[in-house]
């Protein structure tokens, strides 16, 4: 069983995570990958951290526009 998360709900996420915290979105995910580090879930931290670089990556393509939801 396969219980990663799809390219697709990593950017799913990512598009929420922008919605919801605008400029902000890159250093939520940062604070929870770092959380779930320290509480030795690797895996979650590893999901973070993927969803933090495609939050930047929205963000710097303008696909998705923090000033929308803020």
């Amino acid at each position: 069983m396969n219980t990663h998360p799809s390219n697709a709900d990593i950017l799913q996420s990512a598009h929420k995570l922008a919605e919801l915290h605008g400029h902000d979105a890159s250093v939520v995910a940062e604070l929870r990958a770092v959380e779930l580090k320290d509480e030795g879930n690797l895996e979650g931290y590893r999901m973070w951290k993927r969803i933090g670089l495609v939050v930047d990556e929205l963000l710097s393509n303008g696909e998705a526009d923090p000033d929308l939801f803020h």
